[in-house]
């Protein structure tokens, strides 16, 4: 049921196809630029009596209605994906019908997959990543990486475009190569490449050449076997007694040549474990393309030859589809490139990833407060995540983007309740949520309609309920 795909980068200009079905049925499958199922969509099918047919698509994508009219057309709406800033192309995925904003026609008796607009989601790194004319993440980044790491995984297959920024201190072809080199000392950190990384050790043309200053920041953070770093500071040009010591001990502890010096073999070491920090790489195969803007574009207004950590930033855009458009092989001086603008301009949602992430702690009960266990609480905002009540009611939900969020409890035989809330930077937001459980309105003989209200059937069981209002 996979439609096939002409390759990530080729929209088609074939016209699309439809497979015949039986002349009383109509079916639709919703995929993404890449091909792959989107499930979970919400649609409005409206066919050709004036009556309409709604839902979200299934897991592989798919809607499917059958005893309907022959002949004709549907019009098929995606509201979610009728406020998307799309490009002119055509569809990427072979047979395929673009949407269209407003909905599009799809026919009765005939199969049909339908391309939706690629979406773009960015994740936004300012302040403290890179020390001036350097290239290394620094220990700042790392709750921002792994914020960039929990928005892939809400966005899994996506196609990664990781794009640095430069202050105006120096000259601006300069600082263009050295944004694209944080690019690709970024990509490589969320890829586990050490040989990339070891490169900057024996220099790189736009960037201060790595040494004892980048060996210290790996070791405040690196912990020994009781948890604590190996380094507590400060951080310098040059290792002084204490960093000695310190590369003494992690040598030890790695069974390496124990001298206090970080030759290859340490730097490597060393390499390796701050990349492989928990929850900071991608899935290995990532789609990863990086590319530097220089001073253009700056995040704030900052004039002239003026240093500004804001402006020393990386942006990765995940592209739900093939990365569109392409990055030019070298953003023009002055004035930035067209590209950026588009990408931005394409972007559903921005996350500052530089802000420590925050918590939301739920507590879940049914109508006479007491507690409900294995209740599944979902939160969703700038990022998500999903977490079940234990038997106390309470689930915590962490490592959240701050941001406004929606807080869903669900569980069977209940009805699903829902409650907005804050989450703070590095603070903790308290939910309650009361669950009813559920009516069986079949029982008592009654039907639902569209509007979940209940409809009076013949004949009422004794049981019933009294009808209220008017119904």
């Amino acid at each position: 049921d996979t439609p096939g795909s002409t390759g990530p980068d080729t929209p088609t200009d074939n016209p699309p196809k439809t497979t015949p079905i039986d002349e009383h049925q109509i079916e639709v499958q919703v995929v993404s630029a890449l091909g792959k199922p989107v499930a979970g969509t919400d649609y409005d099918l409206r066919l050709p009596d004036g009556s309409t047919k709604w839902g979200e698509t299934a897991r592989d994508g798919f809607l499917r209605f059958s005893d309907l009219p022959a002949g004709g057309s549907a019009k098929l709406v995606l509201p979610e994906h009728d406020a998307e800033k799309g490009s002119t192309q055509g569809a990427h995925t072979s047979g395929a019908m673009k949407y269209r904003a407003g909905g599009i026609d799809v026919q009765i008796g005939q199969s049909t997959v339908v391309e939706v607009e690629p979406r773009i989601y960015r994740g936004r790194l300012t302040g403290v990543l890179f020390d001036t004319d350097r290239t290394f993440v620094t220990p700042g980044a790392l709750d921002g990486m792994r914020l960039i790491k929990r928005l892939y995984d809400e966005h899994p297959d996506s196609q990664v475009l990781v794009n640095g920024h430069a202050d105006s201190v120096g000259a601006p072809a300069k600082n263009r190569d050295l944004s694209s080199e944080r690019a690709e000392s970024m990509a490589a950190f969320l890829t586990d490449d050490i040989d990339a990384w070891m490169a900057w050790y024996r220099g790189k043309p736009a960037s201060h050449k790595w040494g004892s200053r980048e060996d210290q920041y790996m070791l405040t953070t690196i912990v020994d076997g009781a948890g604590a770093p190996y380094y507590a500071g400060p951080v310098g040009d040059a290792a002084g007694p204490d960093a000695v010591a310190a590369t003494k001990r992690y040598q030890t502890d790695r069974g390496l040549t124990v001298d206090g010096i970080a030759g290859d073999q340490t730097r490597r070491a060393l390499v390796g474990d701050y990349m492989g920090l928990d929850g900071t790489s991608l899935p290995a195969g990532t789609v990863m393309k990086t590319h530097g803007c220089g001073e253009s574009h700056p995040a704030d207004g900052a004039g002239d030859n003026t240093a500004d950590a804001d402006n020393r930033r990386v942006e990765v855009f995940l592209f739900e589809g093939p990365i569109d458009p392409e990055p030019v092989a070298s953003c023009p001086v002055p004035g930035g490139c067209s590209q950026y603008a588009e990408w931005v301009g394409r972007t559903v949602q921005t996350i500052d990833l530089e802000k420590a992430p925050g918590t939301i702690s739920a507590t879940v009960t049914d109508t006479k407060s007491k507690a409900l266990e294995d209740v599944a609480v979902h939160a969703s905002g700038p990022t998500s995540a999903t977490a079940m009540t234990g038997g106390d009611g309470r689930a915590t939900l962490a490592d959240l983007a701050p941001g406004h969020y929606v807080v869903i409890a669900r569980l069977d035989k209940f009805e699903d309740e829902s409650v907005e809330t804050d989450v703070s930077e590095d603070g903790v937001a308290t939910v309650s949520l009361e669950l009813r459980p559920t009516i069986d309105w079949d029982k008592f003989g009654f039907a639902m309609t569209k509007h979940d209200e209940p409809v009076q059937r013949e004949p009422i069981s004794e049981d019933a309920p009294e009808p209220e209002g008017d119904a």
